[in-house]
């Protein structure tokens, strides 16, 4: 997904749009799908549409509606991410038996300290 959010953050820059915030949208659950078949999106977050601004080809802009998820906050570099907070989540999720989509978000931002954070937001099923 790294090399599909850089392609959107160069993007963005180019056209003098704010890309401080990117993400990954991970769409199957890895532990039930086949590596060669996991989908995912990736982009920047942005809190207003990009309006009339011509995407290049494999581009879209979507608004993702409000809803209720499991969040997570971790400092640090979102490569150790998966190791360190998916367990944790996972056993959250499963004390509180909160039922969940096979869907992660996870918004990076980079500070102007230079560090970097993660959230990481799964979306909870049902009413």
């Amino acid at each position: 997904i790294n090399g599909v959010i850089i392609d959107v953050e160069k993007w963005a820059n180019s056209k003098g749009l704010n890309c401080s915030q990117t993400f990954g949208e991970y769409l199957d659950d890895p532990q039930s799908t086949a590596e060669d078949r996991l989908r995912s999106r990736g982009g920047c977050v942005s809190s207003i549409p990009f309006g009339s601004l011509e995407l290049p080809a494999g581009f879209m802009q979507t608004e993702r509606p409000p809803a209720k998820y499991v969040r997570a906050e971790f400092n640090g570099s979102p490569a150790i991410g998966p190791w360190v907070v998916y367990p944790k989540l996972k056993e959250y999720i499963a004390s509180e038996h909160l039922p969940t989509e096979p869907v992660t978000i996870e918004v990076y931002t980079l500070h102007p300290s230079g560090e970097m954070s993660t959230s990481y937001l799964i979306p909870l099923s049902g009413p």
